[in-house]
């Protein structure tokens, strides 16, 4: 990509989330995973560039950072951004689990809002949708890892496709969030959690706390 076709890529980020805004939605999802164009950028095993978006950690961190910036300018402070990443790539020169700490603290300081935690690549497909034989909450220790090093709300995922397992590690008081059948299991401010069929389900009770958390209410964690 040259400069320009980059410029204005972080451009059209900016435009779609003033629509989206608008449209009325919650909150916006970066997808910086899976070895997607952003992952390639963000990631040494790929970024070859010699110019200011390859290199070291910042440089390879400007095109994702200049997008969240976009989307900030475009709809506001206080609209929710998710950033989701991979916290391993499980391939040889790809990311690790100490650079993803570096990465996230980095997206927490220049104002995303929740790391939503995998792992893997497409070139590591099995780590990027878990087969059965693969163990549950596969991904929940990274994500509560990176979730000691920031004080933003961190979703887990990573086969978590029965009620109980997502209990199991949120009874075990890891401070993250699972994403499970769409539903969110941490509710802010002690509300139930939600069942299915019940108002407050999947991103409401996550934007719940972000927002909470923007106004500056402490009570609300994930």
């Amino acid at each position: 990509m040259s400069i320009d076709e980059i410029e204005r890529l972080v451009k059209a980020f900016g435009v779609a989330a003033k629509i989206i805004k608008t449209s009325e939605f919650d909150a916006i999802e970066i997808h910086g995973h899976e070895g997607y164009l952003i992952d390639e950028f963000m990631t040494a095993k790929w970024n070859k560039r010699t110019d200011r978006y390859g290199g070291n950690l910042d440089g390879r961190l400007r095109f994702p950072l200049e997008i969240v910036e976009s989307i900030r300018k475009a709809a506001g402070p206080d609209f929710p951004i998710i950033f989701r990443m991979g916290a391993r790539h499980y391939i040889e020169g790809g990311r690790e689990l100490d650079e993803s700490i570096v990465i996230a603290k980095r997206f927490e300081k220049e104002g995303v809002h929740c790391l939503h935690i995998d792992s893997g690549c497409y070139e590591a497909r099995q780590w990027v949708k878990p087969p059965i034989y693969m163990e549950r909450g596969c991904y929940v220790d990274v994500a509560a890892a990176i979730k000691k090093e920031v004080k933003i709300p961190v979703i887990a995922v990573g086969r978590l496709d029965t009620r109980s397992w997502p209990k199991r590690f949120l009874l075990k008081e890891r401070p993250i969030s699972s994403r499970w059948a769409g539903l969110f299991w941490r509710i802010p401010n002690g509300q139930t959690r939600p069942k299915r069929g019940d108002s407050m389900t999947s991103g409401h009770a996550l934007v719940a706390t972000m927002r909470a958390r923007l106004k500056g209410n402490t009570s609300a964690v994930l």
